[in-house]
C-alpha cells in the first residue's frame, strides 16, 4: 500500500523517467550518425573504395597507420564503399585498403592536418590479396573537402621565419584576410577588419579565449609590450587558420586559429635554443641623441635573453608518450620620452627680480616671502619630480620596460587500443613586466603589471566501430591579470588616509599652467585612483578624474590640499593640509 507521499510523488517520477528515455534515445541517435568534421587539435583521413569499373567495395578493411607513433586504426567500408578516420593527431599518415580477390592498395606520406581532412580515394585491381600496390605522391594541395579559407603553418615554417619575440600570432597575417594594425601589438589581429577580441584561439582542442578581453589566455595579452606568457613555439606542432569558419565555430564572426601541440614519439627527440640581443651591437636611436640641456643621451638600453627546450618520446612503445617544452624570456627596453618638471634654476634678473615662479623653484620660494614658508608637504612632495636644473621644463623620460617571462607545456597521449585514445596537456605561463604606461616622472612610479595564465585540457576519442565515432574534450583555463603602480613598497613619509597598500603613497597630482605658461607632467604613478588637480592661479579643488562611484570609495580626506591665491608653482608652495587631511609622518 502507497502512502499519500508515495502517491503523490511517484507520477512525478515516472514522467522524468520517460523523458530520460526520450534523452537517451535521441543521444543514441546522434552516437550513431556520420562522424562529426574535425575541430580543435586533430584532423581526418576519408575517402571511398572502388573497383577498376567505379563500383564501390563495401566491407573492405581500411587500415590507417600513424608512422611516428606505430599506433594504427582499422575501419571496414560501408555499403557505399566510403570510410573515414577521425581525431589523428597531426602527422604523417600512411592508408592500406585490402580486399579479397584485390590487390592490396597503399598509400604513403599523407600529412594530416590541424582541423583539416584529407580525401583519400583507393581503386583496388584484380588479383592476390599478397600483392600491394603502393602509392607514394604527396596528396595534391587543393583541398576539395572544404570550402574554407586560410590555411596552416607547419612547424618548420614557424621556426624558419623570422619572429620577433618568438609569438605565433604574430604570423597569423600570413594567411589572406588577416592584418596587424601598424605598429603592431597584441590587441592588433585583425580579421576583414572586425575588431582584434572577434578573433578566437582554440588550442590542443579547447577554447582559449579569456572573457575579460577576448584574447587569447596563452599567449596573454600584455599591457605593456608583447605577449606576456607564450606557447613555446617548438612545442607547436602547427597551426591552423579559418578566415571564414564553419557554423560549429560560430561563437565569433573572426577567424578561428586552432594550435596542435607536438606529442611524444617512438623516438626520443628534443631541440634547445637560445637567442640574445644586447645594445652594445644597436646603432643610437635617431632620437635619443641630446638632452633638453645640450648633453649626451646614454644610449637606449635594449637587452634580450630568451632561451628553452623541448623533448619528447615514448614510456610505453606504441602506447603511452609524453612530450613537455619550457621557454623563459627577459628583456629591458628603453624608453625615450619626454616630459615637464620644475627647474632648480632662477630666471631672476636685475631687469625682471621676480624671475618665473611659475616654473622655476627658487623664484616661487622667493615668491611666497623664503623658505619658511614654504609648508612641509609640499617640499616633501617637490622631491618626487624628475630633477631638473634646465632653462626650461623639459625632461627626458628614460626609464626602460622591464620583463620576465616563464613558460612550460607538458603533455600525454595514450592509445590502449585501436578503439581508444586519451590525451591531456597542461600549459602554465607567469610574467610580470615593470614598465611605463604614461609619462611618468621616476622609475618607481612605472607600472607593474603581472599575468599568469594555465589551462587544462582533456581528451578522449572512442570508435567502437567504423560507424560509430566518439569524442569527448574538457578543459579549464584561469587567467590573472594584476596591474598597479610599483611603487606599493616604497617607504612614503606621506599618510593620505587610505589604508589599501594599493591606493596609498603619493596621489596623483597635476599642476597645469597659465595662460599655457608652466604646468607639469603629473606626479604619481599612472594608475593610482587618487587624482589631485591644482587649479592655476586661484583656488585650487581637488576631486577623482575617474568615473564618480570611485569618488566615495577612493576620495582623500576632506580638503586634502588647498590652493590659495598665486601662481601654480607659489600656490603648491604654500599649499596647507588640514587637520583631518594629510600629515607627513616620520
Amino acid at each position: 500500500m502507497l502512502s499519500n507521499v508515495q502517491g503523490k510523488v511517484m507520477p512525478g517520477c515516472v514522467s522524468l523517467a520517460q523523458i530520460l528515455r526520450v534523452l537517451a534515445v535521441v543521444c543514441v541517435a546522434l552516437l550513431a550518425s556520420a562522424a562529426a568534421h574535425p575541430q580543435g587539435s586533430s584532423g581526418r583521413i576519408l575517402g571511398v573504395v572502388t573497383d577498376e569499373s567505379g563500383g564501390n567495395v563495401g566491407n573492405a578493411t581500411v587500415t590507417i597507420t600513424d608512422v611516428a607513433r606505430g599506433v594504427s586504426q582499422t575501419l571496414t567500408t560501408d555499403s557505399d564503399g566510403a570510410y573515414v578516420a577521425v581525431n589523428l593527431l597531426p602527422g604523417t599518415y600512411s592508408v592500406r585498403a585490402e580486399y579479397k580477390g584485390f590487390k592490396t592498395f597503399e598509400r604513403k606520406n599523407i600529412l594530416v592536418e590541424v582541423g583539416k581532412d584529407v580525401l583519400i580515394d583507393a581503386v583496388l585491381r584484380p588479383g592476390s590479396t599478397t600483392e600491394t600496390i603502393t602509392i607514394t605522391e604527396e596528396v595534391p594541395m587543393v583541398d576539395t573537402t572544404s570550402t574554407s579559407l586560410g590555411g596552416t603553418i607547419s612547424n618548420e615554417i614557424i621556426n624558419d621565419l623570422p619572429l620577433n619575440g618568438r609569438n605565433y600570432q604574430n604570423l597569423i597575417s600570413l594567411r589572406p584576410g588577416t592584418a596587424i594594425y601598424p605598429g603592431g601589438g597584441p590587441w592588433t589581429q585583425t580579421t576583414n577588419g572586425i575588431r582584434p577580441e572577434d578573433t578566437s584561439f582554440i588550442v590542443d582542442g579547447i577554447t582559449n579565449d579569456e572573457a575579460f578581453m577576448g584574447l587569447s589566455v596563452t599567449n596573454a595579452a600584455a599591457v605593456l609590450g608583447d605577449a606576456a606568457t607564450l606557447i613555446p613555439i617548438d612545442a607547436i606542432q602547427e597551426f591552423n587558420t579559418q578566415v571564414n569558419p564553419k557554423a560549429e565555430f560560430g561563437w565569433k564572426p573572426g577567424a578561428i586559429t586552432s594550435v596542435g601541440l607536438k606529442s611524444g614519439t617512438n623516438q626520443i627527440h628534443g631541440t634547445a635554443y637560445a637567442f640574445g640581443r644586447a645594445d652594445s651591437f644597436d646603432a643610437r636611436n635617431f632620437f635619443n641623441h641630446f638632452n633638453p640641456d645640450s648633453s649626451l643621451q646614454p644610449k637606449t638600453p635594449v637587452e634580450l635573453e630568451q632561451y628553452g627546450g623541448t623533448a619528447g618520446g615514448h614510456i610505453v612503445k606504441d602506447k603511452l608518450f609524453y612530450f613537455g617544452g619550457f621557454e623563459a624570456q627577459r628583456y629591458t627596453v628603453g624608453n625615450s620620452l619626454e616630459g615637464h618638471a620644475p627647474t632648480t634654476a632662477s630666471f631672476a634678473t636685475a631687469a625682471n627680480p621676480a624671475g618665473n615662479p611659475a616654473i622655476s623653484i627658487p623664484d616661487a620660494i622667493a615668491a611666497i616671502g623664503g623658505q619658511s614658508k614654504v609648508n612641509p608637504l609640499s617640499a616633501y612632495l617637490l622631491s618626487f619630480y624628475t630633477p631638473n636644473a634646465g632653462q626650461g621644463t623639459l625632461v627626458a623620460l628614460t626609464f626602460p620596460n622591464q620583463n620576465s617571462s616563464k613558460n612550460a607545456i607538458g603533455k600525454v597521449d595514450y592509445h590502449p587500443n585501436d578503439h581508444n585514445s586519451l590525451s591531456g596537456s597542461y600549459f602554465f605561463g607567469n610574467d610580470t613586466i615593470t614598465g611605463m604606461d604614461a609619462t611618468e616622472l621616476l622609475a618607481q612610479f612605472r607600472t607593474k603589471v603581472h599575468s599568469r595564465a594555465q589551462t587544462v585540457a582533456g581528451h578522449w576519442a572512442w570508435t567502437p566501430s567504423s560507424t560509430w565515432a566518439n569524442e569527448l574534450r574538457g578543459g579549464l583555463t584561469h587567467y590573472t591579470l594584476q596591474i598597479i603602480p610599483s611603487d606599493t613598497t616604497f617607504p612614503y613619509k606621506i599618510v593620505t588616509g587610505i589604508s589599501n597598500p594599493l591606493l596609498s603613497g603619493i596621489p596623483n597630482i597635476k599642476i597645469p599652467g597659465v595662460g599655457g605658461v608652466g604646468g607639469f607632467t603629473e606626479l604619481g604613478a599612472f594608475h593610482k585612483s587618487i587624482k589631485v588637480l591644482t587649479a592655476a592661479g586661484g583656488a585650487g579643488s581637488r576631486f577623482p578624474l575617474w568615473k564618480p562611484s570611485f569618488r566615495a570609495l577612493h576620495r582623500l580626506p576632506a580638503s586634502w590640499v588647498e590652493i590659495p591665491s598665486g601662481t601654480s608653482r607659489s600656490g603648491f608652495m604654500l599649499a596647507m593640509p588640514k587637520t583631518t587631511g594629510v600629515s607627513l609622518s616620520e
